[in-house]
């Protein structure tokens, strides 16, 4: 069953079809996939675990790629001070998705580690939402905003699958029910 988010309908509608609701899509994948992830470190089995954190990992890298390569060259030109405060925790949460790959291959990974990188991550997602996202709607050309689409729509899909992974479902993840 393919799952349609609501940035996927109307790619070339109206500005509200934008960025900032695909980017709010991949927020969503996001979390779904993380509380599989999260559900992952309480079992038996550390294999999975690793299968789990890299594919989440790979998913994060190629998000936060997309921004970099897409958005922030033009937006550091309008605000180069948040553009470098983004950048700057692009890198942070690089670093951090390292040591957790890391204790994921030593298997001492912790579930508190992971709702450490959560945190961050929605913190930066904040970030994003208060201004860059904004600005993105406005100034970014259709056919940037068509490779979003298609990158990060790709992303979405492969974070669903995380997520359906876990509960050995194949229906499309909840963005509505309550975190971890």
């Amino acid at each position: 069953m393919t799952f349609l988010h609501s940035s996927c309908r109307g790619l070339d509608a109206l500005d509200s079809n934008g960025p900032r609701l695909l980017f709010a899509d991949h927020h969503h994948e996001i979390e779904s996939a993380y509380r599989a992830l999260l559900a992952a470190t309480y079992t038996d089995d550390p294999r999975e675990l690793i299968t789990q954190f890299r594919s989440f990992e790979h998913e994060i890298l190629e998000y936060i790629g997309a921004e970099e390569e897409v958005i922030l060259p033009a937006y550091e030109h309008y605000v180069p001070v948040d553009a470098q405060a983004l950048r700057t925790d692009h890198e942070k949460i690089r670093e951090r998705l390292t040591r957790i790959g890391v204790e994921c291959d030593l298997h001492a990974i912790r579930a508190d580690t992971l709702k450490e990188l959560i945190a961050e991550l929605r913190a930066h997602a904040a970030r994003e939402d208060a201004k860059m996202y904004p600005w993105a709607q406005v100034h970014l050309p259709l056919d940037t905003r068509r490779a979003l689409f298609v990158r990060l729509g790709s992303s979405m899909q492969r974070l669903a699958r995380i997520a359906r992974r876990s509960v050995g479902a194949d229906q499309p993840s909840d963005p509505s029910s309550p975190l971890e």
